[in-house]
């Protein structure tokens, strides 16, 4: 069983803020999570004997399909054609709209 003050913990730990009025819930929302995660645990799993290791391939038969990359370019050789095409770019850097803020 999960406790409010192991969810007040873990808020804390996570630096996520938790109304005092929702740690019950949250309490009983891990409980089943972590009660579907057990299950999970005896879920089958390749390779074993059954239907589903018959589906997947034959140990050994499983092989790399990339090429290698042994004709690699030089570095640096279309950066400027790369940097010159991008909307917004500074210092041949390319500059993007930040995805990460900081919450206040």
């Amino acid at each position: 069983m999960i406790t409010k003050e192991e969810v007040e913990k873990l808020a804390k730990l996570a630096r996520v803020k938790v109304p005092a009025g929702e740690l019950d819930k949250l309490a009983k929302d891990m409980e089943a999570i972590l009660g579907y995660v057990s299950e999970l645990k005896s879920a089958p799993v390749y390779p074993s004997s059954g239907a589903m290791a018959a589906e997947g391939p034959e140990i050994g038969q499983v092989k790399n399909v990339l090429r290698d990359d042994a004709d690699a370019h030089e570095a640096g050789l279309y950066t400027a054609d790369l940097v010159k095409a991008f909307a917004k770019s500074r210092d041949n850097y390319l500059s993007v709209k930040p995805i990460l803020t900081k919450n206040e």
